[in-house]
């Protein structure tokens, strides 16, 4: 990865670890400090350059003076918490986390630095994921929300491998597991979580292969 790639890739960490933030203060926005730290994380952003590392959504969210936000926006910025565990893995930071599980926020924040005025140099400083298994992840991320969609359409089970090959992501009696069952046994609401963190994983896995900008968001309902 070229110099300018892997300083994309930094400031697009630092970035989301801010969209995440900003969901969190929204959840506190009646407490004065609220817009102390929204004030803080607004001058860390500029200063740092990861402000440029934000998509349009992104940025109005974090511009938004707590309060304003509405339910939409506040689960978009909470839920880029899965792009950024991708993001993060592929920084050297964290390990990626299995398909239906998720990483504590607040863990990924201190793991790329947020806040931290050393937070370029820091990320920096770490060992990048081999392009090659950038590649392998993006291919198995395609897979696998690719399924949770077909799924969500018919509701039929299907045999994993012989749709996408062997991807080595957990299976049960064949189809892509969500903890220890397969998924067309799983309630809806179980489902529909992995679905949802899948279309994050996957966009934030695409953009790694082509980190030219800031991730655009596919909707589930695409």
């Amino acid at each position: 990865m070229d110099l300018d790639a892997r300083r994309r890739l930094t400031l697009r960490a630092l970035g989301l670890a801010s969209v995440i933030c900003r969901g969190h203060i929204e959840g506190a926005a009646a407490d004065p400090k609220a817009k102390e730290m929204h004030d803080l994380v607004l001058r860390w952003l500029l200063d740092t350059g990861a402000w440029y590392a934000l998509d349009r959504d992104e940025g109005l969210i974090v511009a938004g003076a707590p309060g304003s936000l509405s339910r939409a926006q506040v689960a978009l910025a909470l839920f880029r918490s899965e792009q950024l565990s991708v993001v993060a893995w592929a920084c050297g930071v964290v390990p990626l986390p299995r398909h239906d599980h998720s990483l504590f926020d607040r863990h990924l924040a201190s793991r790329v630095s947020f806040l931290r005025p050393d937070a370029i140099e820091r990320l920096e400083s770490k060992t990048l994921v081999d392009p090659d298994r950038l590649r392998l992840h993006a291919r198995r991320a395609a897979a696998i929300e690719d399924r949770l969609r077909r799924f969500a359409v018919d509701g039929e089970p299907l045999d994993f491998k012989e749709k996408y090959g062997d991807m080595r992501v957990p299976l049960v009696n064949g189809d892509l597991a969500i903890g220890e069952l397969p998924l067309w046994a799983v309630t809806e609401a179980s489902w529909q979580v992995v679905l949802a963190a899948a279309v994050e994983r996957s966009s934030a896995a695409s953009w790694l292969l082509e980190p030219t900008g800031a991730m655009m968001r596919r909707p589930i309902d695409a």
